[in-house]
């Protein structure tokens, strides 16, 4: 069962209408993946997740034909071009989520934070 230990330098407890601010870490999981039972993935970003990995599946596809005799000569360019175009929609997607605010309702991540004092280190 997971415990929260708080410690100061001064022994001091948080308080009733202290502020703290708490940050964990967890990987990602995503529902019925790997017999994950819930996801962490934010609903609203899991259109620009399906876009790269199909853009992902379709350049890992275009190395799997090398080689491969095909009736369509032209295949591996449309996939190849089609690839490019989600890579990219992809990666703009990613630049909007760096940049952009969280989940409605949410904090910045990290929140401001409190100032150095003589202990902490810059």
């Amino acid at each position: 069962q997971p415990v929260l230990l708080l410690a100061s330098k001064s022994g001091r407890q948080p308080q009733a209408d202290d502020e703290l601010r708490l940050w964990y870490t967890k990987p990602h999981t995503i529902q019925d993946l790997d017999s994950a039972a819930a996801t962490t993935v934010f609903a609203h970003h899991e259109s620009g997740l399906v876009t790269g990995a199909a853009g992902y599946a379709a350049a890992s596809e275009i190395v799997d034909q090398v080689g491969n005799v095909r009736l369509d000569p032209g295949e591996s360019k449309d996939l190849s071009t089609w690839a490019a175009a989600r890579l990219k929609e992809f990666r703009d997607w990613l630049e909007t989520v760096k940049t952009g605010p969280g989940p409605a309702g949410s904090a910045p991540p990290y929140g401001p934070g409190w100032q150095l004092d003589k202990w902490d280190e810059r």
